[in-house]
């Protein structure tokens, strides 16, 4: 009985000793191959203004075009909805901005 005692907290002990080492050998390797801290920019920061802007799994079909009187800049915002909801996708003109929804919802068989 004892036997088994021993042989379960040597297992356990050997286990977390074992856990222990894989997170310190992944917390190095992260530490050594990761791009992060960013020191000189941030990739997250958009630092010129898109034509387009997408916004995706949205409840509704929205868009609004902004311009910029300042910058002379126009940007398209569209909001798009999931597809597997509203069976609907949606189609950019790149050459004026326009924008419009295609559904599919009465197309489909059920």
């Amino acid at each position: 009985m004892y036997f088994y005692f021993l042989y379960y907290f040597f297992c356990i002990f050997f286990f977390c000793i074992f856990y222990i080492f894989l997170s310190f050998c992944l917390f190095v390797y992260l530490k050594i191959n990761s791009c992060y801290p960013y020191t000189e920019t941030d990739p997250l920061i958009i630092e010129e203004t898109p034509d387009v802007y997408f916004m995706g799994d949205s409840k509704e079909f929205t868009t609004r075009l902004l311009k910029d009187e300042k910058n002379n800049q126009e940007v398209r915002i569209v909001t798009i909805p999931a597809f597997y909801k509203t069976q609907s996708f949606v189609l950019v003109n790149l050459k004026n901005l326009d924008c419009f929804e295609i559904s599919l919802e009465n197309a489909l068989v059920h």
